[in-house]
């Protein structure tokens, strides 16, 4: 660097640091200002960043545009931190291009995912997918985000529905679509009693008969796990349960309707008990019914 660069340099690290002492003036910042007398501006900005509150530091974003100008502040986890909650959707983007790799950071990650908008966590997602290894950051974009978010998600990082948190969530806000989506692409979620309920209890009939009919197209001797059979019966589901039958070849669609009757009149008269005892009977006792099991 040559010497007028530096002179240049100087002059501009001057200014705004003079900057930064008004804004600070301005607000009765004067314990702050105490803190930094003699700093370098790195330093200055970095201490007002670490001790201000929350709403000083969102007007200095917003007033002080040049402070996310700063590349190299960006580096600070605890700045990349206070610019995921405070900074709106243009810094985060802004620091996600310069630099990445504070998205290494889980508590940075998750902050971007609670307060950025969905193009946000969109790109932060495609600049870093290991974001989605996080449970805790993959569960609130699951939560914030829609049915595509969601679904990529699932394809790019399938090992988050190894927590149930995550799954939950999935179920909890995701569509029809989305849950069929899930549950064709792994079934093994239906070992989670959460997601046989929901399906059972939530779940429009045609969307059930297509999950139906995806299982058994995928394993056509077993359907999924015993447990959505069972949440069928709990939630007194006599037509699903005899959808079942007939996708299975065990009885002919002149036989629907007697069939269907048939288990409302008797789920009607059990308890949970029973009526496991009945799903059991039918549907997991026969040699030609095989349910997977957990």
């Amino acid at each position: 660097m040559t010497e007028l660069s530096m002179r240049k340099e100087e002059d501009r690290e001057g200014s705004q640091l003079r900057l930064l002492e008004r804004f600070l003036r301005e607000r009765n910042a004067d314990n702050i200002l105490s803190e930094i007398q003699g700093m370098h501006l790195k330093e200055a900005l970095k201490r007002v960043i670490e001790i201000g509150s929350n709403e000083l530091v969102s007007e200095l974003f917003k007033e002080q545009p040049w402070v996310l100008g700063e590349t190299w502040l960006l580096r600070e986890k605890y700045v990349a931190l206070a610019i995921a909650e405070l900074g709106g959707d243009e810094a985060i983007e802004n620091m996600i291009k310069e630099q990445p790799d504070v998205l290494k950071y889980e508590d940075v990650a998750l902050a971007i995912a609670e307060h950025g908008g969905a193009e946000t966590i969109k790109n932060m997602i495609k600049e870093q997918p290991d974001v989605l290894k996080y449970p805790f950051v993959a569960k609130v974009i699951v939560e914030h985000g829609g049915g595509e978010t969601i679904k990529n998600i699932i394809k790019e990082q399938p090992d988050v529905l190894k927590d149930l948190d995550v799954v939950e969530a999935i179920v909890m806000d995701g569509s029809d679509e989305t849950i069929k989506y899930m549950i064709n692409e792994h079934p093994e979620v239906l070992k989670y009693n959460y997601v046989a309920w929901d399906i059972a209890n939530n779940r429009s009939v045609e969307a059930i008969k297509q999950i139906i009919d995806k299982l058994i197209e995928k394993q056509p001797n077993m359907l999924g796990t015993e447990r959505l059979t069972y949440n069928l019966a709990f939630n007194n589901k006599s037509e699903l349960l005899t959808y079942i039958l007939l996708r299975l070849g065990e009885i002919k669609p002149d036989d629907v309707e007697l069939t269907t009757l048939q288990f409302s009149v008797m789920l009607r008269e059990l308890d949970h008990y029973y009526k496991e005892i009945v799903v059991k009977q039918i549907f997991l006792d026969s040699k030609r019914l095989v349910i997977g099991k957990n």
